[in-house]
């Protein structure tokens, strides 16, 4: 039987067929929604909107026919924030490509990861990273879940990434709002690599910075028994007797 929706929470409670199309990247009747009139941009749903979802499960045809039928490119919603972003955690690279070349703002801010750079560093994709550094991508552009690029790269452990950015003017000396530098970053984690502290070493990161916790890349290494980087730190002028306040 039939039921009566639930319009207490508004609109965006009721997800469009549009927005299912897209998710499961129904081509076909993503076009006939389209030419029977469906709103382009309607809200709702986890992700937003259709091209939101679309881009963030890497559709590439849907994004295509969205874009024609006049999506909103910089639409701010869901998780990731705006299609960019969501497509460049993905590795959606081809997607990321489609959007640039339809006005999407490289800068544009909002959702988990803050900008699309930050997204795509935090995940690792190189070539989407370089795509949109060579678009005007701000690579010390600050927000998000680790504050600009560099640290994602370094908390997610990604080296490979971490270079890119530095050899694109990545800052090595800036702090989150916690006072973590790169290094703390980088060295907060399980995984983290000899290699990756050797490169942020060797761009002069700053060693004996402490954040609000009081705690250096040292007590982050000690934590998770990092023992070939605690030795590597020490040489490279730690403190071993900073103060931790717990």
């Amino acid at each position: 039987p039939w039921v009566q929706p639930d319009l207490s929470k508004g609109l965006e409670s009721i997800i469009a067929p549009l927005y299912y199309a897209a998710l499961l990247g129904l081509n076909t009747i993503t076009r006939l929604l389209l030419n029977q009139g469906a709103e382009v941009n309607i809200r709702g749903g986890r992700y937003g909107n259709a091209l939101h979802v679309a881009s963030l499960k890497g559709h590439k045809q849907v994004v295509r026919m969205l874009l024609k039928a006049g999506a909103d490119v910089d639409a701010q919603s869901g998780d990731y924030g705006n299609p960019l972003q969501a497509a460049s955690y993905e590795g959606h690279e081809l997607i990321v490509k489609m959007l640039l070349e339809n006005k999407a703002d490289v800068n544009a801010q909002g959702g988990k990861y803050g900008n699309a750079l930050q997204s795509g560093s935090a995940a690792g994709h190189q070539a989407i990273v370089q795509l949109l550094l060579d678009n005007g991508a701000d690579v010390n552009k600050q927000g998000g879940l680790y504050s600009n690029a560099l640290n994602a790269a370094a908390a997610e452990n990604h080296t490979a990434t971490v270079r890119l950015l530095l050899k694109n003017s990545a800052d090595v000396s800036r702090h989150d709002g916690q006072r973590k530098s790169v290094l703390h970053h980088a060295t907060n984690s399980a995984y983290c690599s000899l290699g990756l502290v050797e490169l942020l070493l060797s761009q002069s990161a700053p060693v004996n910075a402490t954040d609000i916790d009081n705690m250096t890349p040292l007590h982050y290494s000690v934590k998770f028994s990092h023992k070939s980087i605690v030795g590597l730190l020490l040489d490279n002028g730690l403190s071993i007797d900073a103060p931790v306040h717990r």
